[in-house]
């Protein structure tokens, strides 16, 4: 993943679990067009996380349709943002 990027959150959304599994936050990131797939930007399509709220952890995907629906690999949430998650009553 690259880092140092200055970020901010388009839009998110927040959906239950199937049969009350793991609630999921998805977050629209504004301005940021890096794939982690593709490890390089893209020209014009934006990127998205997806967040297990039970498992602490989140996957990066993007809107290009050279990558389609594919997400990276589940990455560890940072502590910060896990605790405040946890905190919101998210996990």
């Amino acid at each position: 993943m690259q880092t140092g990027q200055p970020g901010a959150v388009g839009s998110w959304a927040w959906e239950e679990g199937a049969g009350g599994g793991p609630r999921t936050l998805t977050l629209r990131l504004k301005g940021c067009r890096w794939c982690a797939r593709l490890q390089r930007h893209h020209r014009s399509n934006g990127a998205f996380l997806v967040v297990d709220a039970g498992g602490g952890t989140f996957r990066w995907g993007c809107f290009d349709h050279e990558c389609g629906a594919q997400l990276s690999p589940a990455m560890p949430l940072p502590r910060d943002a896990w605790d405040a998650l946890v905190l919101k009553g998210g996990g």
